[in-house]
């Protein structure tokens, strides 16, 4: 089993306070490491946080969506969108349809099979959630709010 998750603590002080660049490199560790357990996770069902990433915005969406409109949801280039869609329609859980009223557009659904590997993620990922909710004080959106304290401090121009 993996070690403890290491995130430091951070706190917001009204007073200008320098981010040492240690914990920088140590947060970045730290998120590699999430990444890494994430990954892991999802490794045996065939996803990775990407693929995962695809079919939760296919499953929001609840129709299917242009392609373009997929990159923009998730922050990425359409070409790195198209190969993550071609890779989960070689799995069958995702399908490429036409558009309608645009023959240049393509729509991206998701699957029966897309929809439960999703929900199996979902569970993989809830249960991960769940055993670093036992192990960090004020689980992980006490993190995640730490987390953000210290991107205010970086965009306020605290030196780093």
């Amino acid at each position: 089993m993996p070690g403890p998750l290491r995130f430091p603590r951070m706190t917001v002080s009204p007073a200008p306070v320098a981010v040492d660049c240690c914990a920088v490199f140590r947060l970045v560790e730290a998120c590699h490491d999430v990444v890494g357990r994430v990954e892991a996770a999802l490794g045996d069902l065939g996803l990775s946080l990407a693929k995962v990433g695809i079919l939760r915005q296919l499953v929001l969406a609840d129709s299917p969506i242009p392609l373009t409109a997929l990159a923009e949801r998730i922050g990425c280039v359409k070409s790195n969108v198209s190969q993550l869609v071609d890779r989960l329609g070689a799995d069958g859980l995702v399908a490429r349809q036409p558009d309608a009223h645009d023959r240049r557009l393509v729509r991206a659904t998701i699957t029966p099979a897309g929809r439960a590997a999703y929900a199996q993620a979902t569970e993989r990922l809830g249960a991960l959630t769940s055993q670093w909710a036992d192990r960090i004080d004020g689980g992980p959106d006490a993190v995640i709010e730490r987390l953000g304290e210290l991107v205010a401090l970086v965009e306020r121009g605290h030196p780093t």
